[in-house]
């Protein structure tokens, strides 16, 4: 039987920061719905060569929500390609998602159902769709077109409502009070405005899938958690009088509340998110501190970004964490920080602007250099001009730490004979095992694991890395290791990063009220709300629909 669904994407809003507000008598709408619906958690994982790891890329996440298979399947890791014969990357912020050539997404139905999508993230306008596709209008670096289906529709929307404002800018970092308040104010208006436009768009016909997607969830998590988590190292950079983050969110209470208002009692109702959030432990690690590790590892004796005396600070206790930078970004900050052994080098570092800070060995150009189409704002990306010369190095990436073993017959340059292989992963391994948060002596490293068996393996599916680093669960801006003295501090980046627990909260008929169910993952989206629908589930889907097993008693 066909039933009408609506949809609503909260883009990495997390189920624990959600029940906590909850707690506080916060976000009554939400609230209302977890009592009326059944709640699932998404915990996603994907499978390595040396086993399952938890995976919580927001890119790769929103895909395999949308196809309904796994980036083992698809292919599709992350946003950042690598090239082995060059050591040249591509990080397209608009053409750098999945194209779903092989793979269509859930909603691809044909003439016979009516469909409504509006800006759901790493998607594109695909042919199949009967209704209209609205993408880019917003969202937090969503990896999509800005266009839609009508194609004047965009245009029609943007001239009504504005362009928004929030879209490509929300980049800043915590010690610009300026940008956190505009960054506040700036979401407010986007959920309001986007609010209006997802009514108009429903008031035009009875849509047999509503699918629309709050992007500012995503962009106000990243930048004004701190100022939300009171144990978060940079807190006391808050100088407000409120929680910004719980603001915005009231806003998208709000907005839940009305769109879940249009729902009759034979429609379905979904909020979700297939990823969740928390305080940031990948960023300082994945773009400065692992690629500095790598190549003082690589290099004994040299250093390359670092604003201490390395050997003669490991023994030291850490100044304070930083609560304000000397740039205007994050990554000009860290420029700064390049290392110069003389004492006219230091002095000069300390006065000029980081992007006048002349590069030294191995650093061949400034951080603006190849800004959009190779993440050249990126300190791993940094390393580049060393890479040919190292065994091992990190790539840039925004969720695990990766890590590319220099192969001899696979990267143009590549010094590590492929019988070598399996014991530079293990060289590897130890090393970054040893490394110690120098503030609190706790390890750096949860796991690390290889992701192919076989250096050569041509599979164009996995992944660019050879060594996934899954990072422990707390924030860490110096490191102490073996042999290559101490790392950092570094300034804090985004304070609030991704990780793999989403959730997804369903009501409609024949869904009980207020039951759980956590056996879940992000490629049971697809396969659910087709069910829900009564439209085929395709063969090739890894997921499987939840209708049976959350209608049926028992579900806890």
């Amino acid at each position: 039987m066909k039933r009408r669904v609506m949809a609503i994407g909260l883009d990495a809003a997390d189920p624990d920061m959600l029940e906590r507000w909850f707690a506080q008598g916060e976000l009554p709408n939400l609230l209302d719905l977890k009592k009326s619906a059944t709640s699932c958690r998404f915990f996603n994982t994907v499978r390595y060569h040396e086993g399952p790891a938890p995976y919580g890329a927001t890119e790769g996440s929103w895909v395999a929500l949308q196809t309904g298979v796994k980036p083992m399947t698809t292919g599709y890791w992350e946003t950042v390609r690598y090239d082995p014969k060059t050591y040249k990357l591509r990080n397209d912020p608009v053409d750098g998602g999945y194209d779903y050539k092989e793979f269509a997404p859930f909603f691809a139905l044909g003439k016979d159902y009516r469909i409504a999508l509006f800006d759901l993230p790493v998607s594109v306008r695909v042919e199949g769709v009967s209704g209209l596709q609205l993408l880019g209008w917003g969202g937090h670096y969503p990896y999509v077109r800005r266009e839609s289906e009508p194609a004047e529709l965009l245009a029609d929307i943007n001239a009504r409502y504005g362009k928004n404002e929030v879209i490509y800018n929300d980049y800043g970092v915590f010690w610009k009070p300026n940008y956190q308040r505009w960054l506040e104010a700036a979401s407010l208006r986007s959920v309001r405005a986007r609010t209006k436009i997802c009514h108009e768009l429903l008031d035009r016909e009875p849509w047999d899938l509503f699918a629309a997607v709050y992007g500012e969830s995503h962009g106000a998590a990243h930048d004004l958690w701190f100022a939300s988590d009171p144990t978060h190292p940079v807190h006391a950079a808050w100088r407000g009088d409120h929680d910004p983050l719980l603001n915005v969110y009231r806003a998208l209470d709000d907005a839940v509340g009305s769109l879940a208002a249009r729902c009759g009692p034979e429609d379905y109702f979904i909020c979700y998110s297939p990823h969740g959030m928390q305080p940031n432990v990948t960023d300082v690690c994945d773009f400065i501190l692992l690629p500095e590790l790598l190549y003082r590892f690589n290099f004994p004796g040299h250093i390359g970004f670092d604003p201490a005396d390395a050997a003669a600070a490991q023994n030291a206790s850490p100044p304070p964490p930083q609560l304000a930078g000397k740039h205007w970004y994050w990554f000009g900050d860290i420029w700064r920080q390049r290392h110069m052994s003389s004492a006219v080098g230091r002095r000069l570092r300390s006065l000029l602007p980081g992007w006048l800070i002349p590069p030294g060995r191995d650093f061949h150009f400034p951080y603006f250099q190849d800004w959009f189409g190779a993440a050249g704002w990126i300190p791993a990306v940094w390393y580049r001009p060393a890479w040919p010369r190292m065994r091992s190095f990190a790539l840039p990436s925004y969720a695990d730490g990766h890590v590319r073993i220099n192969v001899a017959g696979r990267e143009v340059g590549g010094i590590v004979d492929p019988s070598e292989y399996e014991a530079e992963c293990e060289r590897v391994t130890a090393f970054l095992r040893s490394a110690v948060d120098a503030r609190t002596g706790r390890t750096l490293v949860r796991e690390v694991l290889r992701t192919r068996g076989d250096a050569l393996d041509p599979d164009p599916r996995l992944p660019n890395a050879d060594l996934m680093v899954v990072w422990n669960d707390h924030p860490v801006d110096v490191v102490d290791a073996p042999g290559v003295g101490r790392v950092g501090p570094f300034p804090y980046y985004r304070s609030g990063g991704h990780r793999n627990c989403g959730f997804m909260m369903i009501r409609g008929p024949g869904i009980p009220p207020g039951n759980t169910s956590d056996d879940v993952e992000t490629v049971d989206f697809a396969p659910t709300v087709l069910d829900m629908l009564g439209a085929p589930i395709p063969e090739h889907f890894e997921g499987r629909s939840l209708m049976a097993r959350l209608t049926a008693a028992g579900v806890r």
